[in-house]
Parts: C-alpha cells; structure tokens; sequence
C-alpha cells in the first residue's frame, strides 16, 4: 500500500504540472455550490450538496490516477443533481429517500416525457427553455451511458490495464470532457427548475455565474437581463 501511494502521489504531481485543466474543474464545482448555497433552505439541497462533495471526490481521484472510480464518482455527481431537481417536487420521495427507504433511479429523472430535462418541466418552471430541453436531456443522457461504461466495467474502458496507478492524459482529458458535459446539463437543469423562484439577492449572485455557462441561450439572457454582445 505505501508503494500504490507513492504512485498515486507521482501521478498528482504529472497531472498538476498544468494546473489550469484541474482548477477549470474545481472552479465549476465551487458555482455550481453557488447554487447550492441559494438553495440551502430548500430540504432537497442535501442532495445538490452530496452531489458536489462527490464531485470533489471524482476530481481527487482523477488527479490520483484512480480513473475508473473517479467516473463513478461523476456519474453519481450528474445523478444526485438531477435528484435534487426531481426532489424539489416530489417530497413524499424526498421523505423517502432521506428516510433510506426509496433509491434515485435514473430512468425516472431523465424520462423525455415525466423528467427533470423534459418540455413538462420546462413548461411548469421556464417555459422559455421548451425549444432547448430536449438538446440537454440528450446531453445528459450520453454522458450518463458513457460513464455507466465504467461503472460496469465494460471491455474497452480496462485498455491496457496493468494494475498499476499511473498517469493517463487519454483519460484524464476524458474524464474533464465528461464533467464538462455533466456539470453544463447540472447548471441547466437548475437554472430551468429553480432561476424563476429565486430571491432577488440570490439572482444577483449567481446571474454571471450563469450567464458565462448558459448565457448563450437567449430566454435565460432575457431574464437576466444579460445585453446581446
């Protein structure tokens, strides 16, 4: 064990020479907890809060040369998020889930027609976000399928294991691709469920935080009252 440990500590130092890719990383994390903190009071954030320590924790292992337990880490990330959302509007599963007697189930939060990214959510929450939803549940739904790869240990995603703990820029740069993708349908989601009934002073906060991930889509720029550039 003292010898895996040198050599998880010989692959934060390869993957920490450019630190920029990894600080990208975190600072995402630390908006998406701009969120959280908006949301402290509702009881669901607990799952938003879970989601992102996870995070962390996949980023910790990313840089350790631990890749296949970091992609489980941001496959849970992506699917407490979203259950999150789904718990914001339905507290008798909250209660459950909470309770330890329910489990989130990932078909029930991306359904097209009944979940959290589905033109029903958008309609009840941003009805301006109708002609966008279906591009991010799209997005969610292969980056949840590609980490699953991992989590079940499909062929390809063992390469040319040696059991060794090394740095892997193929898979690090894969792994930041898939938290990229993850942490955008995050925001989104969010941002369709909650933008709208946030207080004034919470908006204030996080309105650049939004507006650099999702100001590109006009409803959401409209609302922020975000000037075309």
């Amino acid at each position: 064990y003292l010898a895996r440990n040198a050599d998880a500590h010989a692959a934060i130092e390869q993957a920490t020479v450019d630190p920029t890719q990894l600080g990208s990383a975190q600072q995402q994390i630390d908006d998406l907890d701009c969120w959280r903190q908006g949301l402290a009071a509702r009881p669901e954030s607990v799952a938003l809060q879970n989601a992102l320590r996870e995070a962390t924790v996949g980023l910790f292992l990313l840089a350790s040369g631990l890749y296949r337990s970091a992609f489980v880490s941001l496959r849970l990330f992506l699917e407490l998020s979203l259950a999150s959302v789904h718990f914001s509007v339905n507290r008798l599963e909250l209660a459950e889930w909470l309770g330890g007697g329910r489990d989130v189930k990932w078909g029930a939060l991306i359904d097209s027609d009944e979940g959290v990214l589905s033109i029903r959510y958008a309609s009840a929450f941003f009805p301006e976000l109708r002609d966008s939803v279906r591009t991010y549940n799209a997005i969610g739904s292969k980056t949840y399928r590609e980490l699953s790869e991992f989590v079940h240990g499909n062929h390809h995603t063992w390469g040319d294991a040696t059991g060794k703990i090394a740095f892997n820029t193929e898979l690090q740069s894969q792994w930041l691709s898939h938290f990229s993708s993850a942490s955008t349908v995050v925001g989104y989601t969010l941002c369709l469920r909650f933008l709208k009934e946030l207080p004034r002073t919470e908006l204030i906060k996080l309105a650049p935080i939004v507006s650099t991930t999702l100001g590109h889509i006009e409803a959401v720029r409209d609302y922020l009252r975000i000037p075309t550039q």
